[in-house]
């Protein structure tokens, strides 16, 4: 037997270790690349959107704690403010916001003359509509015929003049009233507008709240004033009053309705009035000469304890609008003396109510 040939047919070295042939290996390299699982592709999207999501969160959590920090200290000084700082900042963002309506009535007007001046021009874009001064309730003073805008406007008025209290008491020098008195001065306003502001302050050994209920009770006309009697017209809710007070200035026969509001806070109540200049409902007789044009705001506070009140009384008056019986130069004329008259009137209606609330203390 020939083993030789059949070890060298089987194929081998001398060493006994087995050689492959290059067939063998050719299909053991096909038979792992069928097999091989392949690599996972990286999707580099959803990995910035991740990358994003998380910087977001962080800077969430940043603002938001920059955000408590900044309440915090906002909180603590305004804890510190004193009180006529409050009331300059709070006077301070009145006048911003009244400065910017004003600008933006100006731009309006502007806008309106150039379409008037282009009317010719067909393509010419009409402006766009704003709600003008006369629209607004608050600011026309006028009581419509319609029941349920007449009731929104009188509140909205008085409503408005509850708003202007702080001005109020700061134009007047009553925010701290220490010391009785008495004051009324005229002032010239843009526009040759002629103001008289009259200021009143008295201090009273009587529970506050029993000061303002006698109070009220003489302005709504529950307790009569022989010398200028009121009227109630309308109510407007339990806060709200629409009242008559003619009234006779430099001899003539005028008109005045005011609607009042009642405000009943802790430790004081207060009162606000304003003239309506319109009444749909209630037109103007022939023989009136005119129609007063008044503002009035009353704190009774009883902050420094019981039996303890002081009457803050402020009101600006301008002079009256002439009626129809003396829409006329003469009328005009006559008027002269209209500030001496507006400071005597205004001082005797203080006066006389302040004597009417004391005889029922």
């Amino acid at each position: 037997m020939n083993t030789g040939g059949d070890d060298a047919t089987k194929g081998g070295d001398s060493s006994g270790n087995e050689v492959r042939d290059d067939d063998d290996d050719s299909s053991g390299s096909s038979d792992d690349t069928i097999h091989a699982v392949p690599a996972p592709k990286i999707n580099f999207f959803r990995q910035r959107q991740r990358k994003e999501r998380d910087h977001l969160r962080e800077s969430v959590t940043a603002l938001e704690a920059q955000l408590v920090a900044l309440q915090t200290q906002h909180a603590a000084a305004a804890a510190l403010e004193s009180p006529w700082r409050r009331r300059a900042t709070l006077l301070k963002a009145d006048n911003a916001y009244a400065l910017l309506e004003n600008d933006q009535l100006r731009q309006t007007l502007r806008a309106h003359i150039a379409f008037g001046h282009a009317l010719r021009a067909t393509t010419w874009p009409a402006p766009p509509t704003v709600s003008l001064v006369v629209d607004v309730p608050w600011r026309a003073r006028r009581l419509s015929a319609n029941a349920a805008q007449r009731h929104n406007a009188a509140r909205a008025i008085s409503w408005h003049q509850y708003t202007q209290l702080t001005r109020a008491m700061v134009a007047g020098g009553l925010v701290d009233c220490a010391v009785e008195k008495t004051s009324s001065v005229p002032k010239s306003w843009p526009g040759d507008i002629v103001v008289v502001e009259t200021a009143t302050c008295r201090l009273l050994a009587v529970d506050f709240e029993a000061v303002a209920d006698t109070l009220w009770a003489v302005m709504v006309g529950g307790i009569p004033d022989v010398e200028r009697p009121n009227f109630v017209l309308e109510t407007f809710g339990d806060d709200v009053v629409y009242v008559d007070a003619p009234r006779r200035f430099a001899g003539l026969r005028g008109r005045n309705v005011d609607v009042i509001r009642r405000s009943k806070e802790v430790k004081r109540h207060v009162i606000v009035s304003r003239s309506i200049l319109q009444d749909d409902v209630r037109c103007l007789d022939d023989d009136v000469a005119f129609v007063c044009n008044e503002e009035k705001w009353v704190v009774i506070d009883g902050s420094d304890g019981p039996a303890k009140t002081s009457v803050k009384f402020f009101m600006r008056s301008t002079p009256p609008q002439l009626g129809a019986a003396r829409s006329s130069l003469e009328a005009m004329k006559e008027m002269e003396t209209v500030v001496h008259n507006l400071m005597v009137d205004a001082i005797a209606m203080a006066r006389g109510t302040e004597r009417t609330v004391m005889q029922f203390l």
